[in-house]
């Protein structure tokens, strides 16, 4: 709602450049028209050459008073640009409810001076309304105005009205400004549309509208929500093209991208420039490059990263960096740095969790040290950690590497996490069957709501039993749901030389013999042995 208020009250601030210009000149009140006009010499009055009769009055008041109404509009819209210039908007608004009460009508200019300041003020909902509000005073708004606003729509959030102005601006062929471009883009992006956003970005260099940095950074963000790091990349060397250097968050948001897409040498080529451009990293970036670095596999990069973040004045080593460490010796078989991380951990006052201890259980159990790996499920009990499904998943894992007389002490360990698992693996390993162990197994899988975690945890139980290759092993790729699948199995055996061969009795099976199996395998470089393959 619209508020009366005198605009001498608002004057002293914002009329300085006139109170310059003219120090000896009184400020006026427009809602005062009748006020006297100070004395007149014959100073103050100039005579207009082209019409002696008309006299030009430096005086505000009285040129107010004899120019006609048309005259005031512009005298007001000219008040307001001032406010606008000044980013100063609730006065512009003041000028606005005084123009009002003294029954001068607003124009198209009017509007668009409020508008255009109130989204200099940032202030999108005001402009929204001062724009809907055209319609009462018989203004209608012009192709700029129309295409301006469509930032302002976009950024409350009203998607259909911004989405039929853009359309219509398109068909129409308004001027757009970027920033509306930049709005829509950033409105996509809160909705998650990221197509939406590459859609904008794309009708920019249609419509041969000049990229600023502003509509770059939002599309990098919007890429790296999206986790399209090839996007990020490709926007990001296009803005170094045209001459952007990047900021500080322009950074942050481009290293983000390509550690989560993985493009390890990108990232740590940023990385890189940020550190000789001294800006901060930031304990969560910190993070992110550590555990891209072990995911990969870099080591020696992590380990200078990590270095560089202990020395570092802003963040230092937390949880999560010490467990992307463990996690990464550990996946590389260096099973003596990461249990010299953990107690580096441990020392500094961190918790390992139980995604560290399965990790470094998982690198003992691999380099067949059982001892190892009861030491460290014997820590995680000392410290407190319950024990869950993966954990014992990597424990039967353990069971299946480590020699038959060792297989006991993991059988403990097992019983310990997961009495119910222990009671299937200690009879498994005993060869005992009965009702109670039916039932004891039926209860365990049903008590496992993750399909993967069962199904891994069943794969191993049959490892465990050991049984030996059948002497003919087959596949069966069916005969009626796809028809083509049995020409796909036999190109496919016949690419990798399997010894399988098409049965000529029975429609859809391929057949060998286990011995013509283990010798396929062996000859393709695994590890497995005949005694390996006879458990």
């Amino acid at each position: 709602m619209l508020h009366t208020h005198t605009l001498c009250s608002s004057f002293p601030s914002t009329l300085t450049p006139f109170s310059t210009l003219h120090p000896n000149r009184k400020l006026f009140s427009i809602q005062n028209p009748d006020a006297k006009s100070p004395p007149l010499s014959k100073s103050h009055i100039r005579v207009n050459p082209k019409n002696p009769k008309i006299i030009q009055n430096p005086d505000a008041k009285y040129f107010v008073d004899k120019i006609e109404s048309v005259k005031c509009v512009v005298l007001y819209n000219v008040m307001m640009k001032k406010f606008r210039e000044i980013k100063n908007f609730e006065n512009a608004e003041k000028l606005f409810d005084e123009m009002l009460q003294r029954g001068v009508k607003p124009n198209v200019v009017t509007f668009s001076t409020m508008i255009t300041c109130a989204e200099l003020c940032s202030m999108h909902h005001k402009a929204v309304e001062w724009f809907e509000m055209m319609g009462s005073f018989e203004c209608k708004p012009s192709d700029d105005l129309s295409a301006t606003i469509i930032g302002s729509y976009a950024c409350v959030g009203d998607v259909d009205t911004a989405l039929r102005l853009y359309d219509c601006s398109k068909k129409e062929k308004w001027d757009h400004d970027k920033r509306v471009f930049t709005a829509l883009i950033k409105m996509y992006g809160n909705l998650g549309n990221y197509d939406g956003c590459e859609s904008i970005y794309n009708d920019m260099k249609v419509l041969g509208v000049k990229v600023n940095y502003t509509t770059y950074t939002s599309m990098l963000y919007a890429m790296e929500n999206a986790k399209r790091a090839w996007k990020a990349k490709a926007i990001y060397e296009e803005m170094l093209t045209n001459g952007f250097s990047p900021d500080g968050s322009t950074y942050r948001v481009v290293l983000k991208a390509y550690c989560t897409g993985r493009y390890k040498d990108d990232a740590l080529s940023v990385y890189k420039e940020m550190k000789e451009k001294g800006i901060n990293i930031g304990r969560i970036l910190y993070n992110m490059l550590l555990k891209m670095c072990a995911d990969v596999g870099y080591v020696d990069e992590a380990v200078e990263i990590f270095k560089d973040m202990k020395h570092s004045e802003t963040c230092h080593p937390n949880s999560f960096t010490y467990s992307s460490m463990v996690n990464m010796y550990s996946c590389t078989g260096n099973f003596s740095e990461a249990e010299d991380m953990l107690n580096e951990m441990i020392g500094g006052g961190f918790e390992p969790n139980i995604s560290i201890l399965t990790s470094l259980i998982g690198c003992y159990g691999n380099a067949k040290r059982t001892d190892d790996v009861v030491r460290i499920f014997d820590k995680l009990l000392d410290l407190g950690i319950s024990s869950d499904d993966r954990l014992c998943g990597r424990l039967l894992h353990v069971m299946t590497r480590i020699p038959k007389q060792e297989l006991g002490k993991i059988t403990d360990c097992i019983e310990k996490a997961n009495p119910k698992l222990g009671f299937v693996v200690r009879n498994l390993m005993e060869e005992r069957e009965g009702a109670d162990f039916r039932k004891e197994a039926l209860e365990l899988f049903n008590s496992i709501d993750d399909y993967v975690i069962k199904k891994s945890l069943c794969n191993k139980l049959i490892d465990l039993c050991g049984r030996s290759f059948p002497p003919v092993l087959g596949i069966y790729t069916g005969t009626q749901k796809n028809k083509s699948a049995p020409r796909v199995v036999e190109s496919y055996m016949k690419e990798h030389n399997a010894p399988f061969q098409k049965d000529a009795d029975m429609a859809g099976w391929f057949l060998t013999t286990n011995g013509a199996v283990k010798l396929w395998l062996q000859s393709n470089g695994s590890s497995v042995t005949d005694d390996s393959l006879n458990q």
